[in-house]
């Protein structure tokens, strides 16, 4: 599976990513536009990071145990961000993407959608300019990624629907304040 689905708060998401990065095998990049073409390797969440989380909600997650080569930046060409980079994830790396779980509040009423684990089937070599496979290393490093936001998660069925829910959501949905979409 290479795809992981849970609902988190924004505290829950902050206990996940801190966890991920205790581990000292991992770095996050935020998904932002960059003023150069090197990207932020955070190795731990501070209030800076938190902000740049929330302002695009996804992060890009690196270690030497799978990404054999540094993260992709793009020169964006036009619009309100053209002479800035982005990372393209199809190309180099590889790496974990995590769209973190958004999270707003709206008529008394907090709002909750799922966040997503995953990785890119493939992924271009840029020395070489071939298309490579998902590697082991890749999965494996999905798979503890996976165990790590799991230890952090619980199940709630809603409806008739079972999810992985952070304890913040938990206790929203008991005192009947939340609304969780993205279950069709």
């Amino acid at each position: 599976m290479r795809n992981f689905s849970f609902y988190a708060t924004w505290d829950d998401t902050w206990r996940m990513l801190t966890a991920i990065l205790a581990k000292g095998e991992y770095s996050l990049t935020p998904d932002v536009r960059y003023s150069s073409s090197t990207p932020i390797l955070a190795t731990t969440l501070d209030d800076t990071l938190k902000e740049l989380c929330r302002v695009r909600g996804n992060v890009y997650i690196w270690s030497e145990k799978f990404s054999t080569r540094p993260p992709c930046m793009i020169r964006v060409s036009d619009g309100e961000n053209a002479g800035k980079y982005s990372v393209d994830m199809s190309k180099d790396g590889p790496g974990l993407e995590l769209q973190l779980p958004p999270c707003y509040e709206k008529d008394k009423s907090v709002h909750l959608a799922p966040g997503h684990l995953w990785y890119q089937k493939r992924t271009k070599n840029m020395s070489t300019r071939l298309w490579e496979p998902a590697t082991q290393e890749l999965k494996a490093g999905f798979k503890e990624v996976r165990g790590v936001l799991h230890q952090h998660l619980t199940s709630l069925t809603h409806d008739t629907t079972t999810i992985l829910v952070g304890m913040g959501v938990k206790h929203l949905v008991e005192e009947g304040v939340a609304v969780i979409h993205g279950l069709e």
